[in-house]
């Protein structure tokens, strides 16, 4: 089972092709955490906390949904956190 979070921007939490994708997604076996941001450094922080967890608890895959700003931040946190994690993108 594929272990993915999701680093959401908030302004598309609440849409359904969003909802709808996640669940299609864990309806094929993966395990999908979701996290929503709500301030500024919210989506930089969820990535430096993912990179640092250990064992089964660490996403083998972090995908963040938002615009251009949201992957920037999301990238640039988890890899000035852990450079050599092992997470995909």
């Amino acid at each position: 089972m594929r272990r993915l979070l999701l680093i959401l921007n908030g302004k598309s939490a609440q849409r359904e092709d969003v909802r709808g994708a996640v669940e299609r997604v864990r309806g094929e076996g993966c395990e999908v955490r979701v996290r929503v941001t709500y301030d500024g450094d919210d989506a930089a922080q969820f990535a430096r906390e993912a990179v640092r967890l250990a064992g089964d608890a660490r996403p083998q895959v972090i995908v963040a949904g938002g615009g251009d700003g949201t992957v920037n931040q999301v990238v640039a946190a988890a890899l000035e956190a852990d450079p050599a994690t092992d997470c995909a993108f």
